[in-house]
């Protein structure tokens, strides 16, 4: 029977029903606190949560008469971001461009519109680990509670250009808030 009988004895459908199946694992183990005044938080799922919870707290906060904002929280973020619903997919500019449309815009306002528009995406930063610094970068070390981190990427894989990177130093700046940059080795694979 193996894991096809697995499902369909789950779903309640005879053996032979079960044709396909996407199947993911995930951690369920509780978040717990480590070190030796526990200062740190290990936990599944930090990135993409954080990340989530502090986009939909910005957009709650936008005033009403501000500059049109979205959020998008893409499924596939990294490790399948080539996927139809993952950032590099299509489906962000279908999206954006039934917006348009539905208040009174069109694709080609919508086209005039994006090269005046700006991305921040957020991520979490690895913190350099103290037994593989060869890993990282000599002088891009990310230190845990240094605070947020500009993440570079000479191939292109983190959203990061020079207007976002000083948009988000000022934001930074202004809440007196510390930033950390952060470069990744070019030779290495990212993630």
């Amino acid at each position: 029977q193996g894991f096809r009988g697995f499902l369909a004895e789950l779903v309640g459908v005879d053996h032979d029903a079960v044709l396909s199946w996407d199947a993911q694992l995930a951690d369920l183990q509780p978040p717990r606190r480590l070190g030796r005044h526990s200062e740190m938080l290990a936990a599944p799922r930090l990135d993409n949560l954080c990340s989530c919870f502090g986009a939909l707290r910005a957009i709650a906060a936008q005033p009403e008469d501000g500059p049109p904002a979205v959020v998008v929280l893409n499924d596939h973020e990294e490790v399948g971001s080539t996927s139809a619903t993952g950032a590099v997919g299509a489906w962000l500019e279908q999206v954006l461009e039934r917006l348009a449309i539905a208040n009174g815009g069109s694709r080609s306002s919508l086209l005039e519109a994006v090269p005046g528009s700006m991305l921040l995406s957020a991520d979490m930063a690895h913190g350099t680990h103290p037994n593989y610094p060869e890993r990282h970068e000599p002088s891009h070390q990310v230190v845990l509670g240094g605070g947020p981190v500009i993440k570079h990427n000479v191939s292109g894989r983190y959203a990061t250009d020079s207007t976002t990177a000083a948009a988000f130093r000022l934001a930074c700046e202004a809440s007196r808030i510390p930033i950390q940059e952060y470069s990744h080795r070019g030779d290495l694979p990212c993630g």
